[in-house]
């Protein structure tokens, strides 16, 4: 992985560590952060926020599919309509990021109660 994808990553992985620790003002702040710069006018940022969301749902179930998620479906949500925006997006590069993302989380069991992923899933061809 190159500088920029490990520093994304550690964010990721700090944020959900302190969300299992009982702070989520942390995590929080970075998906209001995320969905406040997912329209950025800088291609480099919307890209960014892309590997951040991936980092962010890849991680959240701490890397096994034994391991309960940690999310709340609300936060699930904002990151998955992130990434279903930006799949549109007009510049190749931020797609790319979003498949890649979609990628990492495709094997995921989706809950009944996601409703917004249910009907576009990964797996079904919900992504381009």
């Amino acid at each position: 992985l190159d500088k920029r994808r490990r520093v994304l990553r550690f964010i990721a992985k700090f944020s959900i560590n302190q969300w299992k620790r009982g702070v989520s003002d942390f995590l929080h702040c970075l998906v209001e952060y995320c969905e406040s710069l997912s329209c950025c006018d800088d291609v480099a940022v919307r890209q960014n926020i892309c590997t951040l969301v991936g980092f962010l749902l890849k991680e959240q179930d701490g890397g096994s599919a034994t391991e309960e998620s940690v999310m709340s479906i609300d936060i699930k949500r904002k990151l998955y309509s992130i990434l279903l925006e930006r799949q549109l997006d007009k510049v190749t590069a931020v797609r790319s990021e979003v498949i890649l993302s979609v990628a990492d989380i495709q094997d995921d069991e989706i809950p009944n109660d996601f409703v917004e992923a249910l009907e576009r899933s990964p797996k079904d061809g919900g992504f381009p």
